[in-house]
């Protein structure tokens, strides 16, 4: 029988494993790898990963340490909770591309574009 454990759990731990999974995730992309990928790799399906970088509370620690051993196989996970991967580091150090996005312009024929429509 499966329990809702949101409910068993206290909010300051739902936010932990919250945390725990944005962690997962940023050094999964600093890695450049998939979800698919690290899954295949930690032995468990790619909506399992999803629930895990999700910070969803069911998931057993095993799975957590076989995702991050896929992913970083050295790092610990003390060294995830304090920041402590070379690749997320130079990561959010670099540069990031941003998408262009046009400006709001009006569709009606009667007004005239924006010089410049492009907002960077």
């Amino acid at each position: 029988m499966k329990y809702d454990e949101a409910q068993r759990t206290p909010p300051k731990r739902l936010q932990e494993a919250s945390a725990i999974g944005q962690k997962l995730q940023q050094l999964r992309i600093a890695h450049g790898m998939t979800q698919s990928d690290v899954a295949a790799r930690a032995g468990i399906s790619r909506s399992t990963a999803a629930l895990l970088e999700q910070g969803n509370e069911s998931r057993t620690m095993s799975q957590i340490l076989r995702y991050l051993h896929a992913i970083e196989p050295e790092l610990t996970l003390l060294d995830l909770l304090t920041e402590q991967s070379g690749a997320v580091r130079s990561f959010n150090n670099t540069n990031k591309v941003q998408r262009v996005s046009r400006k709001n312009v009006s569709n009606t024929a009667n007004i005239a574009p924006a010089k410049d429509k492009y907002d960077f």
